[in-house]
């Protein structure tokens, strides 16, 4: 488990590194309360406004959290499957079909040739290539899911 020193403010700001500036910390993980059983509210609404706004990087893909820590931010801020996918499930049963449908497009084109997928991808353009990877691709993006025979990827799109 990783703790932060860090403290929210009384209006969920935290005190940035220097002092003077405000620091507002972000968590994505917020829609799974959501989407589990939490009655949906106002608040979660204009939060995924926010998280639309400030946290899909990478073409389509959400980010997990922010923190003033710096070693733990490099972590929090890479784009993160299960966000992206909880992202996915709320915009499909409370938001915007299309921007569901932009996140498991975003997850498919990152899967690897066998369908499955990270936990995460590092914004960081100068991270090692994983051995998975062809030694001539791009930095921040994985190969391209491949749909061979035997090979079905099913999703269901809630629509209510």
């Amino acid at each position: 488990m990783f703790v932060s020193r860090a403290r929210k403010g009384p209006n969920g700001e935290s005190p940035a590194w220097p002092a003077q500036h405000k620091t507002y910390l972000w968590d994505t993980s917020a829609n799974f309360g959501v989407v589990w059983g939490y009655p949906k509210h106002r608040e979660i609404e204009l939060t995924n406004l926010f998280y639309a706004k400030n946290t899909v990087k990478l073409d389509g893909g959400m980010q997990y959290f922010d923190t003033t820590d710096p070693g733990l931010a490099e972590y929090g801020h890479a784009v993160f499957f299960f966000t992206t996918a909880a992202a996915s499930q709320y915009q499909s049963l409370y938001g915007d079909k299309a921007a569901a449908k932009s996140f498991i497009d975003w997850m498919l084109r990152n899967a690897n040739s066998y369908g499955l997928m990270p936990e995460h991808i590092k914004l960081d353009a100068a991270m090692p290539v994983p051995p998975h990877r062809s030694p001539g691709a791009a930095p921040n993006s994985l190969p391209r899911c491949s749909r061979g025979a035997g090979f079905k990827v099913s999703i269901i799109l809630s629509v209510q």
